[in-house]
């Protein structure tokens, strides 16, 4: 049983959920800041006319797959739905939400790679940032990124392709102040090894896998 978390190394294109208007779910999510909105509605996106890959992150930290990547995907595993991204006007696109509902308990506190900034004080959810050592003389470190998790916790998913993080990455704002928009923190997307596996047969760009640590 193996999963791992997922990112894109290249730079973000387009942009996608808030400032798109797409529609969210509050019930489970922090009253005061608005982490843990789930989506309800496909995933609105702009400014991908002239994107040409098989799989991105956007700017807004949605990841997406092409329709190719997902019908290869399905092939193996036909049981994995993903709802398709819709333009400003409702048009269906030719690319998919790499995203799931089926959210982690926290990770454990060994864990390591991460820190925490300007973090909500009412959920402590949000404010997780990958570890990066700056320097301005020399290239950006950032961080491997060790998430824990104790195997019979980890093991009650391990049909699943896809999970989420409970811990969510940046900071979040339910509702606009000064130079602060609309926006929620987006979790770490872990995939299992079959999917990654999927992913790396098809020689992807710009795509990371770092391991998710299982401990008994």
């Amino acid at each position: 049983m193996k999963y791992h978390i997922i990112s894109y190394i290249k730079a973000p294109i387009g942009e996608s959920g808030e400032c798109c208007k797409s529609e969210y779910d509050f019930s489970n999510a922090c009253d005061f800041c608005g982490t843990g909105a789930e989506l309800v509605s496909h995933l609105k996106v702009k400014g991908f006319s002239k994107i040409s890959k098989d799989f991105f992150e956007t700017l807004d930290g949605d990841f997406i797959i092409s329709k190719r990547i997902y019908e290869v995907i399905r092939k193996i595993k036909p049981d994995f739905i993903l709802r398709p991204v819709i333009d400003l006007k409702g048009n269906i696109l030719e690319y998919y939400h790499l995203y799931t509902s089926i959210v982690l308990p926290r990770f454990e506190v060994q864990s390591t790679g991460y820190v925490i900034d300007g973090q909500c004080d009412k959920c402590k959810r949000n404010g997780y940032f990958n570890h990066a050592i700056i320097s301005p003389d020399k290239p950006t470190i950032v961080s491997p990124l060790n998430l824990i998790y104790k195997e019979p916790t980890i093991g009650f998913y391990q049909n699943e392709l896809l999970l989420k993080t409970w811990e969510c990455i940046g900071l979040s704002n339910k509702v606009a102040f000064g130079n602060n928009i609309v926006g929620y923190a987006r979790p770490w997307i872990i995939v299992s090894h079959e999917l990654k596996e999927i992913f790396e047969s098809e020689k992807i760009i710009g795509i990371e896998f770092e391991e998710v640590i299982i401990i008994k």
